[in-house]
């Protein structure tokens, strides 16, 4: 079973409370431009059929840090619909608002065409360029505290955006500035030991 958060700009709440996003509507307001206009577009959600009904992540999503967590760090898939017209890349990140400087993963270069995103060994995934994360260059960290939220987000842009290896999330989103059609996220939890 799939689980489903809709577009992150009509839930409103996750925004005030996780600080990378408090930092993605810093740096749009900051420069003026704001997400792109688009018009009349419908909105893009982001599901993933990994998850359970409580939005939980399966044991082997969870990364492996010595003995505290030991899962096989596997990103799960993930799926996105309702995209609006003139999308031309995607971008994905999966953070920690609770703990803003762990930042797991930075997706940029993704196709306009892609639907979704398989799920990866270490995030490695095919159709988009891994960044760097908390755990070094070019490098997807999962989930490791128990009962922790974490957030999946899939930006829809208007403008070809692909980093490298060594892409952070705060180079994504001074690239992402004015160029966002929309955006849907999906909170996650960590799977019980």
């Amino acid at each position: 079973m799939s689980h489903t958060v809709r577009d992150g700009r009509e839930r409103g709440g996750r925004r005030g409370g996780a600080a990378a996003v408090v930092l993605v509507a810093g740096v749009l307001a900051g420069c003026g431009a704001g997400v792109a206009d688009a018009g009349e577009t419908p909105d893009l959600v982001l599901t993933s059929p990994d998850l359970d009904d409580a939005g939980t992540l399966p044991a082997w999503a969870t990364g492996v840090y010595g003995t505290t967590c030991a899962g096989d760090n596997r990103s799960p898939a993930l799926a996105w619909d309702g995209v609006p017209d003139g999308t031309r890349s995607f971008v994905v990140t999966f953070t920690d608002p609770a703990h803003p400087s762990y930042v797991h993963w930075v997706v940029t270069g993704i196709d306009p065409s892609a639907t979704g995103l398989d799920s990866a060994d270490d995030g490695m995934v095919d159709g988009g360029i891994v960044g760097d994360s908390f755990r070094g260059t070019g490098s997807y960290g999962g989930p490791c505290v128990e009962g922790n939220q974490y957030v999946y987000t899939v930006y829809a842009l208007d403008e070809e955006i692909s980093g490298t290896a060594r892409t952070t999330l705060g180079d994504v989103l001074v690239q992402m500035d004015g160029h966002i059609l929309d955006q849907a996220e999906l909170e996650v939890l960590r799977a019980a030991s």
